[in-house]
């Protein structure tokens, strides 16, 4: 929901965002799902990069709040 309500709410455009941009090959008669799927796996390495480099931090970051270090 908020991944797609946020940037509708704040932004006037969907170019910006993969996920608004995804949700917009979606219609009301027909869904392009060749180009939906080919946008999907264009726009999923970049965050799926970021957490393998920083796992560390992230895996850190939410063991702090059960007490345990990492």
């Amino acid at each position: 929901m908020n991944n797609l309500f946020v940037p509708l709410s704040m932004m006037r455009g969907y170019e910006k965002f993969v996920t608004l941009k995804i949700f917009s090959y979606i219609g009301q008669a027909e869904t392009i799902f060749n180009e939906m799927f080919a946008a999907s796996l264009i726009g999923s390495p970049p965050p799926l990069l970021i957490f393998l480099f920083l796992r560390r931090y992230f895996v850190r970051g939410m063991l702090m709040f059960t007490g345990r270090t990492g």
